[in-house]
Formats: structure tokens, C-alpha cells, sequence
């Protein structure tokens, strides 16, 4: 039988005498079955090993539990990024029609009592039926009223 560190000073090699074992360094003695049985240490050993089980186990689910928080932030990153995407699309194509608007005459439309629609100028307020939208954006300038207006630019 292996003999335990003596439990005063802690030696590590007691010396045995038939049943009994005797501390060098401290002079403690006691029997063999005295000697090795340590209810207190014996109970923190064992609660030692199951607190050891136990923070195994915890790793192991903490490790489950980071990929899964890792997945949850990898997909809100990607959503993100989608996102991100779509506004940066989205930016581009406003500026691309508030460009396309600053370029458009401001025309109105409206429709004479028998239904055909006419050009109305913003200026004058009135219809001219002879200006096209066409001819408008032929000239290569934006007007602010028809061509043909009363009030020339």
C-alpha cells in the first residue's frame, strides 16, 4: 500500500514500521489505515474531479453555444452588408434620376376638353399645343418655359 504525504507537514516519504507510520521531519505518527484515510481531502478530491467534469461539460457547451452566437453575428454581418449594399444601389439610382430631373423641362400636363393632352408652360400658364416634348429636349437646353412663349427667354 502506498503511503500518503504526511498531512501536518506534508512530507512526501513517511516511513512505515509494521502498522505504523512515522513522519521524519515532524515526528507524527498513526496507524497505516489512520494514516492514509483523509476524509476532508478525500471529499475535496472528489468534489475537485467533479467540478473538473463539470467545467468540462461547460466548455463543451460554451463552445456549441460561440458557434452558434458566431453564426448569429456572421448572418447579421452579411445582412448588413446586403443592406449596405441595396442603400449604396439605392444612393446611386437617386442621384441618376435627380440627375435625369435637373435635365427635364418643367412641363405640365394637361388635357384639353376633348381629351388630347397639351404642354402647359410653367411661366405663362398656358397651353402650347405646337411644342413637343421632343423639340424640347432637341434644343439641348432646359427651359423653363415653351419656346414659343409670350415671355422669351
Amino acid at each position: 500500500m502506498k503511503l500518503k504525504p504526511c498531512p501536518f507537514c506534508d512530507e512526501k516519504n513517511p516511513q512505515k514500521v509494521n502498522d505504523l507510520v512515522y513522519c521524519i521531519k515532524c515526528q507524527a505518527s498513526g496507524y497505516i489505515d489512520v494514516w492514509n484515510t483523509r476524509p476532508i481531502e478525500d471529499a475535496l478530491v472528489a468534489r475537485i474531479a467533479e467540478l473538473e467534469r463539470w467545467s468540462a461539460t461547460w466548455k463543451a457547451s460554451a463552445k456549441i453555444w460561440r458557434t452558434e452566437a458566431d453564426e448569429q453575428i456572421d448572418l447579421q454581418l452579411h445582412i448588413a452588408e446586403r443592406e449596405h449594399e441595396t442603400t449604396t444601389r439605392q444612393a446611386a439610382r437617386i442621384k441618376e434620376l435627380e440627375k435625369a430631373l435637373a435635365t427635364t423641362p418643367e412641363w405640365v400636363h394637361e388635357y384639353s376638353p376633348n381629351g388630347f393632352a397639351m404642354l402647359v408652360c410653367p411661366l405663362c400658364k398656358r397651353a402650347h399645343p405646337e411644342t413637343s416634348e421632343g423639340a424640347i429636349k432637341d434644343s439641348g437646353k432646359r427651359r423653363s418655359h415653351a419656346p414659343d412663349c409670350l415671355r422669351k427667354e
